[in-house]
């Protein structure tokens, strides 16, 4: 906070204290969080704790705020001695859920240079980013049940990635094989494949699923071109 004198710069602490202990809902987060992000307020390295607290939130709601999220990480690039790990992961998985946005690969950016990673649990998120990006599914969900300890207090972790791989599917496949599509999905179970597919109008044969009829998507199209005599007639003279 710019304060004018210290006293009132105690005031204004206490106070975003007390409003931090009462937040319980996102229009509260807000009314705490949007002074924060302004002018030179989102400098002060005292941010730092609502911040966090606010990602927790998000974590624990489902919400998402990309701008409070990047101005935490911007003051850990001030501020590397206040750096916290475990709270940079979870920022990272919260932009990752937002895929194909380009939030996650933003973030990174604003790391910063050599953040400790002791248990090499940032390079993990790395690791998990690369193959969603590459569409490598299958090592996405081997390494995502090998590391449940990492999205325990993220709501909503596997929906979101489950949503972005059906986009991908539904814009690359006329159809699929059942295993294949499992294994994209991470999941064995054929009642929460049926689940998935459903709204979708996935339909399965066999050992196959059509994803899209083609001929549905195949529409004639009619092209007109108009000339201009006056283009012409240079041709038709010679």
């Amino acid at each position: 906070f710019h304060c004018i004198s210290n006293s009132t710069c105690l005031k204004w602490l206490l106070y975003y204290k007390y409003l931090v202990t009462m937040t319980t809902t996102q229009s509260d987060w807000d009314k705490v969080v949007t002074p924060l992000l302004e002018g030179i307020n989102k400098y002060n390295p005292e941010n730092i704790e609502v911040l966090q607290k606010y990602l927790l939130f998000q974590c624990a709601s489902g919400n998402y705020d990309f701008n409070a999220n990047l101005s935490l990480l911007k003051l850990y690039q001030f501020h590397p001695h206040h750096f916290d790990t475990e709270t940079t992961i979870l920022l990272l998985l919260k932009s990752l859920m937002k895929l194909p946005s380009t939030d996650f690969l933003l973030l990174k950016c604003v790391l910063p240079q050599d953040y400790p990673d002791e248990k090499q649990l940032l390079s993990k998120v790395m690791d998990l980013h690369n193959h969603l990006e590459s569409c490598h599914f299958k090592q996405f969900w081997e390494k995502y049940n090998e590391n449940q300890e990492l999205f325990t207090n993220v709501v909503g972790f596997k929906e979101a990635i489950i949503s972005y791989v059906v986009d991908i599917i539904n814009s690359s496949f006329q159809t699929i094989s059942d295993d294949l599509l499992k294994s994209y999905l991470g999941e064995t179970n054929d009642a929460v494949v049926d689940n998935v597919a459903q709204p979708h109008g996935w339909i399965k044969s066999g050992s196959q699923w059509t994803i899209k009829n083609q001929e549905e998507f195949i529409k004639p199209k009619k092209i007109i071109s108009k000339i201009e005599f006056e283009s012409v007639a240079g041709i038709l003279a010679s």
